[in-house]
């Protein structure tokens, strides 16, 4: 069955799926707490089905409209540089809301990572001692506080990380949604605590109860171990104070953000915090060195990270977010702590928005020039030709 319109309906269903989008997006940045409700971050919220939904049905009616009844002449150039800009800008922005990561990475002096903490998605890390058994000095079972007197003087223990077990639908902004059985690799769990069984049985976001945020851990022999969130946590756990938690047999748990793997080792080779002149207590800039060394071909390169000032790296941008906050610090306290993220599909969205800024001032300035020297044109020709060529331009949608 053909519509007695089929111009008119595809026209509608573009403009329709145009306002829409603008709809969608005003209300996922505009209404925060919105989202919050439905448990999204804006990342999440561009990257929902029901928004690449309306992207296709205007990817598709543009594409229809265009080949089908708008033919490509110098006349209606402008109009195909139009929606050729929005479809790239439409394949820019769903790279961009697919591929994109924010995170954070902490580096000490002198130290080196090629890892960073994802913003939104946690997981829970499971360490054990690689060394052997902590000296009888210790008088404890659980190495808090200052490692050295709890194992014995000199003794330091060696960890190794056996597991980073991703926790899959976390709530981000309530607590009181339950985890289900599928938020664990239970696989690997039963393998490495095949003697004594774990699951996650729920959640505390910060703010509850007038704490940070945890996870209870309850192990088969009954009880809770409740593990608290650290923004960062590290392999070499011989740092001060550390704040692992036992399970036993050797088992320690960190809840802590995903780990994901950058594509350069970043090292930290020197940090300054400028104070303004005369200034005691207020800072003008916050400056890191670093050095990024290729994994693939080793090549290395310095930058500097500051204040409104990041550096750039293999599409990831490394931004000062913070410091340890002291001005003498001892060896191995001083750190710095860059945001990072990357930023695909931008240099796509940016040729989309040309192309179609291009496109509008070609139909408003440059087709007005060349429909005026078709007329002037026309004028000089015989009335029978003028009529021919005008009903062939009416017949080509050029008029």
């Amino acid at each position: 069955m053909a519509f007695p319109n089929q111009k008119a309906l595809w026209v509608w269903a573009g403009i329709v799926a145009l306002v829409l989008i603008g709809g969608y997006a005003a209300v996922g940045s505009g209404f925060a707490s919105l989202r919050e409700r439905m448990e999204m971050t804006e990342m999440a919220f561009f990257n929902w089905w029901p928004m690449w939904v309306l992207v296709v049905v205007l990817a598709v009616t543009l594409i229809v409209v265009t080949v089908r009844w708008i033919p490509l002449t110098w006349y209606t150039l402008g109009v195909w540089m139009v929606h050729g800009g929005i479809l790239v800008l439409l394949a820019g922005s769903v790279w961009y809301f697919s591929q994109k990561h924010e995170g954070m990475v902490r580096i000490h002096l002198n130290q080196s990572v090629d890892e960073y903490y994802d913003t939104t998605e946690r997981a829970l890390y499971v360490y054990r001692v690689k060394n052997e058994e902590p000296s009888s000095q210790a008088g404890g079972t659980r190495p808090f506080g200052k490692m050295p007197e709890l194992f014995g003087r000199g003794k330091m223990p060696e960890w190794e990380e056996v597991a980073m077990i991703p926790l899959r639908g976390l709530p981000i902004y309530r607590g009181h949604n339950p985890l289900g059985p599928d938020a664990l690799d239970w696989e690997l769990s039963a393998e490495l605590f095949k003697d004594r069984p774990m699951k996650i049985v729920g959640y505390r976001p910060a703010g509850e109860e007038g704490g940070g945020a945890m996870v209870p851990l309850q192990m088969s022999g009954g009880g809770n171990l409740y593990v608290p969130f650290e923004q960062f946590v590290e392999v070499d756990l011989r740092g001060p104070e550390p704040r692992e938690r036992e399970v036993g047999d050797g088992f320690w748990f960190r809840f802590s953000a995903l780990r994901r793997e950058l594509p350069v080792e970043v090292k930290l080779t020197d940090f300054k915090a400028v104070k303004y002149a005369g200034a005691m207590d207020t800072y003008e800039d916050f400056v890191s060195t670093l050095e990024f060394t290729d994994k693939r071909t080793g090549e290395v390169k310095e930058s500097l990270a500051h204040l409104n000032h990041p550096a750039m790296s293999h599409g990831f941008c490394f931004f000062q977010a913070a410091w340890d906050g002291k001005e003498e610090a001892l060896p191995g306290e001083r750190y710095s702590v860059l945001g990072v993220g990357n930023r695909p599909g931008l240099m796509t969205m940016t040729i989309g928005a040309i192309l179609a800024f291009v496109g509008i001032g070609y139909a408003f300035y440059v087709k007005p020039i060349l429909l005026r020297a078709r007329r002037a044109e026309a004028r000089s020709q015989k009335p029978e030709a003028r009529r021919a060529e005008s009903e062939e331009a009416i017949a080509r949608g050029e008029a």
